[in-house]
């Protein structure tokens, strides 16, 4: 079955060279096979920025957090990637984080900055999911320097984007590169 977002951008397939690219989900329902076609399919190989852009109000569906390792496979030359994640597939679930870390190979790509404008609220703030998530961040996208979330909104929030923010720090300074982190 065709979706309405890969019959709309099935004419990427001529488009190799493309480096730039923003596409809004307010007109589209993006899902994440759609895109891993895409990628895998090499058509975006040259694509250096690439921004999803939604409105909230309208509830479209968002992509899930898996597509991040497709993104860290194939397309190498990616330096800018704005994406909203569903990542209620993994429920927060540390192992299902974890065991996508065991499952890919350390990114090679050169992915310097991430912007998360928003994640879903059945999400789990712990600690421990901020650490395995931030841990998942730093295997995907080790030359991560810029990295954005959402807006907090609570206090539980906050403390888990903070927590986040602090790992990849970490990571960071553990390996001699720092990490600018901008406003929670």
């Amino acid at each position: 079955m065709i979706t309405p977002f890969a019959s709309t951008f099935g004419c990427l397939a001529t488009c190799d060279q493309i480096q730039v690219l923003h596409i809004s989900t307010t007109i589209l329902q993006i899902i994440g096979q759609d895109i891993g076609a895409l990628v895998r399919g090499g058509l975006l190989k040259n694509l250096r920025e690439l921004h999803f852009v939604y409105d909230r109000a309208l509830g479209r569906k968002q992509i899930s957090l898996y597509v991040l390792r497709t993104f860290a496979q194939h397309c190498k030359m990616l330096t800018i990637l704005q994406i909203p994640l569903d990542t209620c597939c993994l429920g927060g679930n540390l192992e299902a984080m974890r065991s996508e870390i065991a499952d890919s190979e350390r990114g090679s790509n050169i992915l310097h900055e991430l912007v998360i404008p928003r994640l879903p609220t059945r999400w789990d703030y712990s600690m421990s999911t901020a650490i395995a998530f931030s841990s998942l961040l730093d295997h995907l996208f080790p030359r991560l320097r810029i990295f954005k979330g959402e807006p907090a909104q609570s206090d539980e929030q906050a403390r888990w984007w903070e927590g986040v923010d602090e790992m990849l720090f970490t990571f960071r300074r553990i390996r001699g590169t720092t990490i600018d982190v901008d406003g929670r």
